[in-house]
């Protein structure tokens, strides 16, 4: 990879969706080349998939929150179990494994403190293997463009 291939990601990064003509250029290439660059990234897995961007609050979606879980034990059939039973709950958005205090950090998102309660109650707290939880409610929109930057 060289500084072309990484302007293209970063500019795919903020527009997936520019035409090839604009993004060629961007990065003063011909379409052509720019295209055959664009698709060995994503044939070498490098770029790994286009998404929309949802705005919650559009859905009527008002409520975002982190919450922070422990586990009991930390065996590789209780981190299964565990995983296998988080991907069945629609309200968690995302789930990172992380270090430090805490061994998961998982989004929810939720149409009011109402529903979050419910989700809370019939889902997370049956989840198995929870020492405890602790939720950290978002109050404002991101203040990163979440978008990987290189050097170049």
């Amino acid at each position: 990879m060289d500084t072309i291939d990484f302007k293209i990601l970063e500019i795919l990064q903020t527009n997936g969706r520019i035409s090839n003509i604009d993004l060629a250029q961007q990065v003063n290439l011909s379409p052509t080349p720019c295209l055959k660059r664009l698709r060995k990234l994503e044939q070498s897995g490098v770029i790994s998939g286009y998404r929309a961007t949802v705005d919650p609050t559009k859905l009527g979606i008002n409520i975002s929150s982190m919450v922070l879980i422990r586990m009991n034990d930390h065996t590789r059939e209780s981190v299964n179990k565990f995983a296998e039973a988080v991907k069945k709950i629609p309200a968690i958005t995302e789930c990172y494994m992380a270090t430090g205090r805490v061994d998961y950090v998982a989004r929810i998102h939720a149409k009011d403190f109402k529903h979050y309660e419910e989700i809370i109650r019939n889902d997370i707290a049956r989840l198995p293997n929870i020492m405890s939880m602790e939720t950290l409610f978002v109050i404002g929109d991101s203040i990163t463009d979440n978008v990987i930057k290189f050097d170049s």
